[in-house]
């Protein structure tokens, strides 16, 4: 839980240290996917390296993806899996051949940035008929959520456990 009352969100920019203050039972769940987490034995040099350290860090570090370590660590905290909108087909809008401007954000989110105010900035230009694309390595499911917030609609295509293609329109 946080502090606000809203639940803890597990994304790569969450710090080791909160999610573990918010979630302790995936302690284990982390240490199964990382060697560098599993590496620190001393507690109190965990403590102090977890304070500072994110999720998308710790997975970089580690060289897994973290589409699939942020998979694991929501399945551990009982939370719903991010995944994309394969129960329904695709809308005739979101295809490849409908998008007018595209943002492949896996370089930020690999870099330890965020890519929330471009995106949000980006669609703050589209017109009602342009397609949106952004392409990260797992499902964006809180940056979905403001968007749609805002007066858009999505659609999320998984294409494997690190790659996948979110489209926005105005409603």
């Amino acid at each position: 839980m946080s502090t606000d009352g809203c639940p803890v969100q597990i994304t790569p920019e969450i710090t080791v240290a909160d999610l573990l203050t918010a979630f302790p039972d995936v302690d284990s769940t982390l240490a199964e996917l990382s060697n560098s987490y599993r590496g620190l034995v001393n507690p109190a040099l965990r403590s102090a390296a977890t304070k500072s350290t994110t999720l998308g860090q710790l997975a970089q570090t580690d060289g897994i993806s973290i589409g699939i370590m942020i998979g694991k660590l929501r399945e551990a905290a009982g939370q719903e899996s991010l995944t994309a909108d394969s129960t329904s087909a695709a809308p005739a809008w979101a295809s490849e051949s409908a998008v007018t401007k595209t943002l492949d954000a896996r370089e930020i989110i690999r870099g330890g940035g965020h890519p929330l105010e471009r995106v949000l900035s980006e669609l703050g230009t589209l017109n009602p008929s342009e397609v949106y694309q952004l392409i990260t390595p797992f499902v964006p499911a809180p940056m979905i959520e403001l968007v749609k917030q805002r007066g858009f609609e999505s659609h999320t295509i998984s294409h494997g456990p690190d790659l996948c293609h979110t489209f926005f329109r105005r409603s």
